[in-house]
């Protein structure tokens, strides 16, 4: 089983590989136990079984690009203070060198401190994963619906076209892609892959000029 630390507090989801073969399914008792391990990890937030190895390697780069989100969401941080900073200085060439005149001017002082920008972003980021969840917790909790494959299986093109056309998001999603940040993560996807099975060492070469 491989798990995310959120499982901690029963959010994420658990892998879970239990290959299947003729001797185990004649086996109630294998059986039984897979059931409970199952309902075990589905109370800790939910449950992905595998039927193979392979199936679970793959699986597993869910686990493994923690470090790219919490990367990204640094950067996006990092940019955030820079751009108050320059306007800070900026408002402040603009008010003079008179000292009492910079601690008085509330344009100036009342910027975010980092912990306030970190906040502010990771808030960003779990509103954003709880409005896509949001769709499909709703259908998980309607038995009544029969369009429950359809909605999973699309919600995130549905988000993607959600996006105002001519918009920001829609203009920063194709930015993303035209300066091949869709591409890198599948470089980078590959290669957590290739580290699980062993076959490299995981490491993508900067590429030369």
């Amino acid at each position: 089983m491989i798990c995310l630390p959120s499982v901690a507090r029963h959010q994420g989801v658990c892998l879970y590989c239990y290959p299947k073969s003729k001797k185990e399914q004649q086996q109630s008792q294998s059986q039984s136990a897979k059931d409970m391990l199952i309902q075990l990890f589905d109370n800790m937030g939910g449950v992905a079984v595998l039927p193979t190895e392979q199936a679970l390697q793959s699986a597993m780069m869910t686990t493994c690009i923690m470090g790219p989100f919490y990367g990204i969401m640094k950067r996006n941080r990092d940019w955030l203070l820079v751009q108050q900073q320059q306007q800070q200085q900026a408002a402040a060439a603009a008010a003079g060198d008179d000292d009492d005149d910079i601690d008085d001017d509330d344009d100036i002082n009342n910027t975010f401190s980092k912990k306030e920008a970190t906040k502010l972003i990771l808030k960003q980021y779990l509103g954003m994963i709880q409005d896509a969840l949001r769709v499909v917790d709703d259908v998980d909790n309607d038995n009544n619906n029969n369009n429950n494959h359809d909605i999973h299986e699309n919600r995130l093109e549905e988000l993607i076209a959600e996006q105002t056309p001519g918009g920001i998001n829609e203009q920063s999603l194709r930015n993303f892609d035209t300066l091949g940040g869709l591409d890198a993560y599948d470089q980078i996807m590959d290669a957590i892959l290739q580290r699980i099975q062993g076959t490299t060492d995981g490491s993508i070469q900067e590429k030369t000029p």
